[in-house]
């Protein structure tokens, strides 16, 4: 994707499962770090994903990102909107939502239905847009949301999602790591799935600090 508003429209494009050329289409410029899930849904492709008009907090090195490294702060204006692109394989054209206008970052859905029709979105949530001190669940068909901020000395890690034995989709629990910024110590967060807004359900407390990870995957024991 191209890095904003100002510059040029980005091109988006689909390879065909069968092979064959690829297709592209004409967005409107964005920055993006992560993708929530893509599926198809009759003739269109289905994209929901976060991004940012521009990049404030990662280019320059004036930027948020880059000031972190030094132990310090930065501004960052630019929010990390949830938006979702619609790719209609008939007429080649693609349409942008944007879903949340809210600052989000690392989302996710439950990883059994990755490339399939999703309901339900967890990311983080409120803070510094890419720095977040919350985690986030967001309804896709009712847009009902739900909530919880650990405070603004706080730096939240991406949500992984660990499904319960047996359980439908999306019933589960949310595990994340928080940096406590005035304890200087981790903790990792767990909530039920279907009330997050009531807090954590668990806390496991660290006695010393952990960098904020990526990538995090939950298997459950054979």
């Amino acid at each position: 994707m191209s890095r904003g508003r100002d510059y040029a429209p980005s091109v988006e494009g689909d390879l065909p499962r069968d092979g064959g050329a690829p297709r592209t289409f004409d967005a409107p410029g964005a920055f993006m770090w992560h993708a929530l899930n893509a599926y198809e849904r009759g003739d269109e492709i289905v994209a929901d994903f976060v991004a940012y008009n521009a990049p404030d907090h990662f280019a320059t090195h004036h930027s948020l990102l880059y000031q972190i490294m030094q132990g310090k702060l930065a501004p960052a204006k630019e929010a990390g909107t949830l938006r979702g692109y619609r790719m209609n394989l008939r007429d080649g054209k693609l349409n942008e939502e944007i879903v949340s206008a809210e600052t989000h970052e690392f989302p996710i859905v439950d990883p059994r239905l990755a490339t399939q029709l999703h309901r339900i979105g967890y990311m983080t949530a409120n803070g510094l847009h890419a720095i977040n001190t919350g985690v986030k669940r967001f309804d896709f068909e009712t847009g009902a949301t739900q909530s919880f901020d650990f405070g603004s000395a706080s730096a939240v890690g991406e949500p992984v999602f660990a499904a319960k034995p047996g359980g439908k989709e999306d019933h589960g629990w949310l595990i994340t790591q928080v940096l406590d910024g005035e304890t200087k110590k981790t903790i990792f967060a767990i909530f039920d799935e279907q009330t997050v807004g009531a807090g954590p359900i668990a806390k496991v407390r660290l006695t010393h600090p952990l960098p904020i990870s990526f990538r995090g995957w939950w298997s459950a024991a054979r």
